[in-house]
């Protein structure tokens, strides 16, 4: 007999594939495939901290991040600078280099595609619940919450 707990992971995981494929159906409304929409949250991420173009991560930097030749994720990169969704500076100290940030347009995009999927997605859902489970099931998530933070500092 399957555990409340595996029962409960479960629940966890097909919550997460549900809004996982929202933001693919939303990316494709802004004509993203979903190679190009994941490389856009990709670049996000790892431009979160960046707030000069010089301490941006080069072509090769985020190749390297997420496992693609240089050549491969240029011509990735190409198309998204080509619907203006990232910029591509050029390095200071060495011209050849190119140095990668997401444009604001991209940054926008990529908000309204987490806003409408997740949030309008799962808020529809949740209005259509009871108060009262409503409720508890928040208590629960912030108790589950708390224990995994727990779980992460006594691992970590």
């Amino acid at each position: 007999m399957e555990t409340i707990e595996k029962r409960i992971q479960g629940h966890i995981r097909y919550i997460d594939e549900m809004v996982h494929e929202k933001h693919h159906e939303v990316a494709k409304k802004y004509d993203l495939t979903v190679e190009q929409f994941n490389l856009l949250i990709e670049l996000d991420e790892l431009c979160i901290d960046v707030m000069e173009p010089i301490n941006a991560p080069t072509v090769g930097q985020v190749a390297d991040a997420l496992g693609n030749a240089k050549n491969t994720m240029s011509d990735k990169i190409s198309r998204l600078e080509k619907k203006g969704l990232i910029a591509r500076s050029r390095d200071e100290a060495d011209r050849r280099v190119s140095r990668i940030l997401v444009s604001e347009k991209g940054r926008s995009i990529l908000k309204n595609i987490r806003k409408e999927a997740a949030q309008y997605f799962v808020e529809r859902a949740l209005k259509r619940m009871d108060q009262d489970k409503l409720t508890h099931l928040e208590k629960s998530l912030a108790d589950l919450c708390e224990q995994l933070q727990k779980e992460d500092e006594n691992t970590g």
